[in-house]
């Protein structure tokens, strides 16, 4: 699992995620993507708040970093005579077994085994990366940036089906990228950044409003007089507090909204902010 836990720094401001093991695209800004990246790979830490994998910070523990599959938009070469040591040192730096031909055959990559790393060009670097980062045994987190471009000779089927194999056997798998439209192949709902905070993921509003299936989180100066409120409405609500939000659920989005104006009205708070989500 990842958590961002407050985080703020190189383009977040507060951010808070939990990611289980699964698949999770990820849409945000270029400058947010390289400092998250980094966060992962523990080559820097958050000026504010933290980043945990499996509740262990990157940046301090090498034997975390060794379960970690990171595949950065730019890749610098393997220093290695061929693809396959290259791979098969990679490996063994981390305490795992040498696999890197395997881990080659893997991705229909077989003929580069004995290609020079100095050789590959950039994005064949990125192709490299990832062939080591399916290599990686139980890995915790396999995180990709641009996962639908920039990696050539790659059968994309053939890939998305390995990263979801990986996510079946328990890893957390990004998929990050600044454009919805990249993530579009993968078919899953994307998490978003907006103003340096995420955004999780959301069905069509269209689908959940009409079937009831949503919920309004609502910020308010007096959430207990609007709980009263909302309770003594004669509708089907099913109002209740969470800590400090007052969450309002068991109808269709536009009769939660009508509900919620009109318990405000009565209760004479203040509704400081609403946020819709499925339910």
């Amino acid at each position: 699992m990842i958590e961002l836990r407050d985080v703020s720094g190189g383009g977040w401001w507060g951010a808070r995620a939990r990611l289980a093991p699964g698949v999770h695209p990820l849409t945000a800004s270029p400058r947010c993507l390289d400092s998250l990246f980094d966060w992962l790979e523990g080559l820097s830490v958050p000026s504010r708040g933290e980043l945990v994998v499996a509740g262990e910070r990157p940046s301090v523990s090498p034997r975390l970093r060794a379960r970690l599959g990171i595949v950065r938009l730019e890749e610098q070469p393997l220093p290695a005579p061929s693809v396959v040591a290259a791979l098969d040192g990679a490996l063994r730096l981390r305490g795992h077994e040498a696999l890197g031909r395997d881990a080659l055959e893997c991705l229909g990559l077989a003929t580069w085994a004995q290609r020079r790393p100095a050789d590959l060009d950039a994005r064949e670097r990125r192709c490299l990366q990832l062939a080591l980062a399916l290599a990686l045994p139980e890995p915790l987190v396999v995180a990709v940036r641009e996962p639908s471009a920039y990696l050539p000779s790659l059968d994309q089927e053939r890939l998305r089906a390995l990263l979801r194999r990986r996510a079946e056997e328990g890893a957390c798998v990004l998929l990050a990228s600044v454009s919805p439209r990249e993530l579009e192949p993968w078919g899953e709902l994307s998490w978003r950044e907006r103003a340096g905070r995420l955004e999780p993921p959301r069905t069509p509003l269209s689908a959940e409003a009409t079937a009831g299936r949503t919920a309004l989180r609502v910020r308010c100066t007096e959430p207990a007089a609007l709980l009263a409120a909302l309770s003594a409405l004669e509708a089907p609500l099913s109002p209740h507090l969470e800590g400090e939000e007052l969450v309002l659920t068991g109808a269709p989005l536009a009769e939660l909204a009508l509900a919620l104006a009109q318990a405000a009205v009565a209760s004479d708070g203040a509704v400081l902010s609403v946020q819709w989500e499925p339910a």
